[in-house]
């Protein structure tokens, strides 16, 4: 496992492409910390093949050590997979430790699941502040703006939700687990949990939730 402690500083990543793993901009795997800060994330992909999470920057720890902090981030345009594999147009996190995500935008960015951050896996702690997330889509799942599932702490605060759209939480969808959720100062306007009666292909009936929050089986 690496101890690599990384730095990234007023760097632009504009259309890259991720081809067979994740991460269009930007993938970590297997450091022990990350800094992001005044860079720009535009129009990146992960689209093909294997590559389908985090088009913007991708972090994926099976160790749970990994620590990243995001600062004056735009994420702008980025597009995971719109099929059922896609997550994290702008940011995927899988597994890690703590992510900070601080005075950063994400606007129009596309997945399937979270179209702005999407974060999964035990023992995750999010935090977010001073953020704005503007037209951000999920196509078939949760989290037009943040997406969140199965962590263990989400805290939200001093953000704007604006307009971002999915199929249920079109702001922000937090799902399943033992989950502490503190959201505080938090605006949500205009957005839209689209489809909102609907069938699937086995002609059961769906009615989808929370255009701007929605809450499914957590604890806390």
């Amino acid at each position: 496992y690496g101890e690599m402690k990384l730095s990234i500083s007023s760097v632009k990543f504009i259309k890259n492409v991720a081809l067979y793993t994740g991460g269009g901009g930007l993938k970590m795997e297997q450091i022990l910390m990350c800094s992001v800060h005044d860079s720009w994330f535009i129009g990146n992909r992960a689209t093909h093949h294997g590559a389908k999470a985090g088009a913007g920057i991708a972090v994926i720890d099976k160790y749970g050590r990994i620590a990243i902090s995001i600062h004056g981030v735009t994420f702008l345009n980025n597009t995971a997979s719109r099929d059922e594999g896609g997550i994290g147009g702008g940011i995927h996190l899988e597994m890690i430790s703590k992510c900070s995500v601080q005075n950063s935008s994400f606007l129009g960015n596309n997945a399937a699941k979270g179209g702005g951050i999407a974060a999964r896996g035990d023992g995750i702690i999010l935090i977010i502040n001073n953020i704005t997330l503007i037209n951000n889509v999920a196509t078939t799942g949760g989290g037009g703006g943040v997406l969140v599932e199965q962590i263990s702490l989400c805290f939200v605060q001093n953000s704007l939700f604006i307009k971002n759209t999915a199929i249920n939480g079109a702001g922000i969808a937090a799902y399943h687990g033992r989950m502490k959720l503190n959201i505080n100062m938090v605006k949500f306007v205009n957005n839209a949990a689209i489809r909102s009666h609907w069938r699937d292909t086995n002609n059961n009936e769906h009615n989808n939730k929370g255009g701007g929050l929605q809450i499914k089986q957590i604890s806390k």
